[in-house]
C-alpha cells in the first residue's frame, strides 16, 4: 500500500513500521535455520558381547524363495557349495565391536554397534569386508573361499542382525553386496547370505 506524506510524517506509525520490519526479519532468520539443520544420528547402543575368539559361519543360498536371500548364482558352484566357517577375534572399541580373521586363512574385518533393543533381544547393524577360508570346522575339509564386497565392488558389505535374547551372545542376521564363493573349480555369486556369530569355545 503506497505510504502518503502525511503518514510517513507520523513517527508513531514509523516506530511500528520499524517494528513490523525487525518482526519480520526474525521470523525469516528462524525459518532459515531451522530449515538448515539436519536430524542428529541416534546414538549407538552398547550390545552385551563376549570379547575374544568367534565362530562366523556365512551361508549363500541356493535355493530360496525369501525375498531376503535370493539365490546365489549360477546354481551348483563351486562344488564345495556356499558355506564358510571361519574364526574372529571380537573386540570392543567404544559402543562399536571389532571382528578380526583370527586365522592367517583371511582377512575378514567386521564392524557393527547396536540400533535398538526390546523383550526379543538387540538389533545391529555395521560392515563386513575381506575373505576367509573355511577352515573346516565342521569335520569335511574343503577348499572354499568366501569374498565380502559392496555392490560395486569397492567398498565393505553392509550387515544387520539381532541376538537371540537381551542375555545371548548369538547373533544371526543377514549381509548385503557382492558376496562371493568360489573354490578350484567355479564361483558363485549372491547379493545377500546369512550370517552368523558365537562365541568359540
Amino acid at each position: 500500500m503506497p505510504i502518503s506524506r502525511g503518514d510517513a510524517a507520523d513517527p508513531t506509525r514509523r516506530r511500528v513500521a520499524r517494528w513490523a520490519h525487525a518482526g519480520l526479519l526474525a521470523v525469516c532468520g528462524t525459518l532459515l535455520a531451522c530449515g538448515s539443520a539436519s536430524p542428529t544420528a541416534p546414538e549407538p547402543i552398547t550390545v552385551p558381547l563376549t570379547p575374544g575368539l568367534q565362530l562366523l559361519t556365512l551361508t549363500g543360498f541356493v535355493f530360496s524363495v525369501d525375498p531376503a536371500f535370493p539365490p546365489c548364482t549360477p546354481a551348483g558352484q563351486p562344488r564345495g557349495g556356499t558355506s564358510v566357517a571361519t574364526v574372529v577375534n571380537l573386540t570392543a572399541n567404544g559402543r562399536e565391536w571389532v571382528g578380526r580373521s583370527a586365522s592367517p586363512t583371511g582377512n575378514v574385518e567386521m564392524r557393527f554397534h547396536g540400533t535398538g533393543t526390546s523383550s526379543s533381544g538387540y538389533t545391529v547393524e555395521g560392515t563386513m569386508t575381506g575373505f576367509a577360508i573355511d577352515l573346516g570346522l565342521d569335520g569335511t575339509l574343503k577348499d572354499v573361499r568366501v569374498t565380502l564386497a559392496s555392490p560395486s565392488g569397492t567398498g565393505a558389505a553392509t550387515l544387520d542382525g539381532s541376538t537371540a535374547s537381551p542375555v545371548s551372545t548369538f547373533i544371526v542376521g543377514r549381509v548385503t553386496g557382492t558376496v562371493q564363493y568360489s573354490d578350484a573349480e567355479g564361483r558363485s555369486t549372491c547379493t545377500a547370505v546369512q550370517w552368523s556369530m558365537q562365541p568359540f569355545l
